[in-house]
C-alpha cells in the first residue's frame, strides 16, 4: 500500500508510504489520498492528519512517472484527481486537516500542506515550490494558496525561483503554524489533532467555508453568509451545552 489509513479514536491518520522515494507522489498515491479523504467525510472522523512515512512528508511528484506522462499521456488524469478529489476535498471537509511536516516538503507535497488547515513542522524540514526548477508551471493548487498566505510578490519569488527555505522561514511566512523539535513533531501533531477532534464539527466546517470564500466574496454577501451560519450554529445542541457550561463558570 502506497497510502496507509487508520482511525485512532476519532482522528483519521493518512500516511504516504513511499519512504524510499521520500514519499514522491505518483498516480497510485493520488488515488489513495482521494479514496481515504473521501472516507474522512464519515461522522466518525472528527480530525484528519496527513503525514509521510520515513524521513520526509513528501518530496513532490514522482519524476519517473512524469517522464512517462510526456511519452504516453496521463498527466491530465493525475492532475484532475489531485485537484478535484484531494485539494478540493481537503478544503471542503467539515473538520480540521493537519499536516505533519518533516524532511522534504516540495512541489505537490507543499501544495498539500498549503491546502491543509494546520501545519506543524519539524526543525529539519526543507520547503520548495519546486515546479519552475524542472521547467513546469505551478500545479496542484499552489498558485492559489501561496498568494493568499504570503502575498503576491513573495508568492512570485517562491514559485519563480523554486528556492528552498527552512521551517522557521515557513513559520514567519505563515505557511506553517508551529515548528518543533524533530523528535517531538509526531506527539505535537497528535495533541493538535485531539484538540480539533473535540471541537464542534459544524463550527470547524463553517469556519473553513467562510475562509474559502473570504477573498472572493463582496463584503455584503460575506456578512450575509456569516449571519446565516451563526444563526444555524446558535440552534445547535452543542452550542447550548457549551453555553450552559460557560454560564455556570461565570456564576462560580
Amino acid at each position: 500500500m502506497v497510502v496507509d489509513f487508520n482511525i485512532k479514536g476519532n482522528v483519521a491518520w493518512i500516511a504516504i508510504n513511499r519512504p524510499k522515494f521520500h514519499n514522491a507522489i505518483n498516480t497510485e498515491v493520488v488515488e489513495g489520498l482521494a479514496k481515504y479523504l473521501k472516507l474522512c467525510e464519515s461522522r466518525e472522523v472528527k480530525a484528519v492528519v496527513l503525514k509521510g512515512k520515513g524521513k520526509s512528508f513528501c518530496s513532490g511528484a514522482d519524476l519517473i512517472e512524469f517522464k512517462r506522462f510526456v511519452e504516453r499521456g496521463g498527466l491530465e488524469y493525475y492532475s484532475r484527481i489531485f485537484h478535484d478529489e484531494v485539494i478540493k476535498r481537503i478544503r471542503n471537509l467539515e473538520k480540521a486537516v493537519i499536516v505533519e511536516a518533516k524532511g522534504y516538503v516540495f512541489g505537490a507535497g507543499l501544495s498539500l500542506l498549503l491546502a491543509a488547515d494546520y501545519a506543524i513542522a519539524a526543525e529539519n524540514t526543507i520547503f520548495s515550490s519546486g515546479f519552475a526548477r524542472i521547467g513546469l508551471s505551478p500545479n496542484t493548487g499552489s498558485s492559489f494558496f501561496f498568494p493568499r498566505l504570503v502575498g503576491l510578490k513573495k508568492a512570485f519569488e517562491l514559485m519563480s525561483t523554486a528556492k528552498q527555505f527552512n521551517a522557521f522561514e515557513a513559520l514567519n511566512l505563515g505557511i506553517v503554524n508551529e515548528v518543533v523539535n524533530e523528535k517531538s513533531v509526531e506527539n505535537r501533531v497528535e495533541e493538535v489533532a485531539k484538540f480539533y477532534a473535540m471541537m464542534p464539527s459544524k463550527v470547524i466546517g463553517y469556519i473553513k467555508q467562510l475562509l474559502n470564500v473570504s477573498l472572493s466574496n463582496k463584503i455584503d454577501e460575506h456578512l450575509l453568509l456569516e449571519e446565516k451560519l451563526i444563526l444555524d450554529t446558535a440552534k445547535s445542541k452543542e452550542f447550548l451545552e457549551r453555553l450552559e457550561k460557560m454560564i455556570d463558570k461565570i456564576k462560580g
